[in-house]
């Protein structure tokens, strides 16, 4: 297990479900729950805690394994200090995995007075995701929200402080989610409101880190450009530079899983 507590893997199994599931909704957890979807909504944010009893309940409505059940109702008894650690981690990995935190960091430089449904219904995702996501990058300290109400942002990127053992899977998911919606772009996003394009070439694979650096370069002249002015949409510039061929390395694994 990787989640520090039931509450942060009800979160996680919620927000799993709905990214296979784009009608998915708080209601449809909670019946297959058995529980009333108003109190798991405040299981879900904190206003509720959990019982061991509910634990066991909602776990076996889950399915769980009986050691997995364990493990959660032993988490009650963590250590004050090792439970912050542990979620920190969790919401690091969630920072840098989801599509969608990043986009609504973005999102709130355009509109920073706006509550969970506005900013659901411009991500296209569910109202109980943001109001996660923002609990979780308020925890990570890159926003707050202000006397007035107004959500403000206390760092521009908070992968700077997250730990070096879980960027790299969660990058991967990431630069997978991302791309797939570029696949979805291109069906579903006027051309004129997009750009799709690119270059085979037989390259000198000696100045691939050259390329890399360029490529950065690349990216931050366009962000300049495009952040100048009255901010009214978030947009995601990826850029894919890779192998066509089969790389020598790679060529040797396949031809020693041949004659195994």
């Amino acid at each position: 297990m990787t989640t520090d507590c039931f509450k942060t893997y009800l979160q996680e199994e919620f927000v799993r479900r709905c990214r296979n599931n784009k009608a998915y909704s708080l209601r449809s957890f909670a019946r297959q729950l058995s529980i009333n979807h108003s109190s798991l909504s405040r299981i879900l944010s904190g206003k509720r805690a959990l019982s061991e009893n509910m634990i066991q309940k909602l776990a076996e409505q889950l399915e769980l394994a009986p050691n997995e059940i364990e493990y959660f109702i032993s988490k009650k008894t963590t250590p004050q200090s090792l439970k912050k650690s542990l979620q920190l981690g969790a919401d690091e990995f969630r920072y840098i995995s989801e599509w969608y935190y990043l986009a609504l960091l973005e999102l709130i430089k355009i509109d920073s007075k706006e509550d969970t449904n506005f900013y659901a219904k411009r991500l296209g995702i569910k109202s109980i995701q943001v109001q996660l996501a923002l609990e979780t990058l308020q925890r990570l300290k890159l926003i707050e929200k202000s006397n007035t109400g107004e959500w403000l942002i206390k760092a521009e990127d908070g992968t700077n402080s997250c730990t070096h053992h879980s960027t790299t899977a969660a990058k991967k998911k990431y630069q997978k989610q991302v791309f797939t919606m570029a696949l979805e772009a291109i069906d579903n996003i006027d051309v004129t409101k997009r750009s799709h394009s690119g270059v085979s070439m037989a390259i000198n694979s000696k100045k691939i880190a050259d390329a890399k650096a360029r490529i950065a370069s690349f990216r931050e002249e366009i962000c300049e450009f495009l952040q100048e002015g009255e901010l009214d949409q978030v947009y995601h510039l990826g850029v894919c530079l890779f192998p066509m061929t089969i790389l020598e390395n790679e060529k040797n694994k396949k031809e020693k899983g041949v004659k195994k």
